[in-house]
């Protein structure tokens, strides 16, 4: 039986060039005493095109900040890769996945439970659980995910291969287009680590304007919350309708006017009314009148 292999050449300056080969497989070289961890990340390599997670010296975000030792890609120590890498590999279904944006969570704070990606359970028990959350819809977009150390990968093997160096909940910045590329647009790191060490009970963190907690934990996972830090909307009745957007959106909210704008105009009201707790981003609405009528 003959097997039809390709091997495939990412090149920095062009396209992918693709080769058939029918007498030489993709092939990996690895020293025989490597770690098991190392021999996994090289096939990992050789049979789907990814590329190394972990920072170079020529990046530009420093070298903490790299998705280190939560992903295999980046540390070769057989511990799970992360839900990006897992979905970008296949190996995981995107349903599994929650997904917001700042627009969304400026009308509805979101509040799930997250499923370590390590969980030891069958995938057809898993329907319906969410393993991450995605804030974004394009790139950069925000990861988070749950990491504990439910099997021997996550525990790793003392003196030999590593674990997870923490257990929680861990928010990372997907950066890259394209993992099968090696050159890195901007030299930034693929995977930026926005939480060095991962989030326990009652920890939150702040990115992008969008406040996570964790609220409490169970045997198989976290519950978490993410929202927009709230404001008070400033109260701009009386004011010229130009005057009035300024004032609403250095608050960091969308200004909506409906009436005239001409120099005898006023705000007459507006909903919210001033003094109004709102999420960042929120839509007020102030309607003007002509007070020379």
């Amino acid at each position: 039986m003959q097997l039809d292999y390709t091997i495939s050449f990412f090149s920095k300056t062009g396209p992918v060039v693709t080769v058939k080969d029918y007498s030489h497989p993709p092939w990996s070289r690895v020293v025989m005493d490597e770690i098991n961890g190392t021999w996994l990340m090289e096939l990992i390599h050789t049979l789907t095109g990814f590329k190394d997670l972990y920072a170079f010296a020529n990046d530009t975000d420093p070298p903490e900040r790299s998705i280190g030792l939560f992903d295999e890609m980046s540390a070769a120590t057989q511990i799970h890769p992360t839900v990006f890498t897992k979905n970008e590999l296949g190996w995981l279904d995107a349903r599994h996945i929650a997904r917001t944006n700042i627009e969304h969570l400026a009308q509805w704070p979101l509040v799930t439970t997250l499923h370590p990606i390590g969980h030891p359970v069958p995938p057809w028990q898993t329907l319906g659980q969410i393993v991450a959350v995605r804030v974004g819809d394009s790139v950069p977009y925000v990861m988070i995910e749950a990491r504990k150390k439910t099997d021997q990968f996550e525990v790793g093997i003392k003196g030999i291969e590593d674990g997870i160096p923490s257990e929680g909940v861990i928010v990372y910045r997907v950066q890259t287009r394209n993992p099968t590329v090696q050159e890195r647009e901007g030299g930034k790191l693929p995977l930026y680590l926005v939480t060095q060490t991962a989030l326990k009970i009652g920890e939150s963190v702040v990115f992008d304007d969008v406040n996570l907690r964790v609220d409490s934990e169970f045997s198989d996972g976290f519950h978490i919350s993410l929202s927009l830090p709230l404001v008070a909307v400033p109260d701009v009745t009386g004011f010229h309708p130009d005057m009035a957007k300024r004032k609403i959106e250095s608050r960091g909210l969308d200004a909506n006017h409906v009436g005239c704008n001409r120099q005898s105009c006023r705000v007459e009201s507006q909903d919210p009314i001033g003094g109004t707790r709102v999420p960042n981003y929120s839509r007020v609405t102030y309607y003007s009148y002509d007070e020379s009528l």
